[in-house]
């Protein structure tokens, strides 16, 4: 989800086979959550171990939409419209979709996400 508690950043760092000295992890702890919040998120911890990684996590899905409403589909020809989700992570995405209300409803999940249609047109919710 993008975040490491800072509960167990000790346990994840052993995971993934860094020092897990107890100093060393405070001292990490300190400069991952210099707020005291508890909570230390995803990229500035990819971006301190694993700089030479590209740490943009991206993953992709199919989606589908259906509007039942005549009136509200192109030739007025109601059918399901196929797209792909591209989540890309943190960083700005290298590539901008439209503005859709389904877009918008799956951004409250995934703030940086973009769709692909398989049509010209993005669907409707209305």
């Amino acid at each position: 989800n993008g975040f490491i508690p800072d509960t167990l950043l000790e346990d994840v760092m052993k995971a993934l086979d860094l020092v897990s000295d107890p100093e060393y992890v405070n001292l990490m702890k300190t400069k991952l959550d210099p707020e005291g919040l508890g909570i230390i998120l995803l990229g500035p911890f990819l971006q301190e171990f694993f700089p030479e990684q590209d740490s943009r996590v991206s993953e992709s899905f199919t989606v589908y939409h259906y509007n039942g409403l005549k009136q509200s589909n192109y030739n007025e020809k109601v059918m399901y419209v196929e797209g792909t989700a591209v989540v890309m992570g943190f960083e700005e995405p290298m590539l901008q979709t439209d503005d859709t209300p389904v877009k918008r409803c799956l951004q409250t999940k995934w703030p940086y996400i973009e769709l692909l249609w398989t049509t010209d047109r993005s669907p409707s919710l209305n």
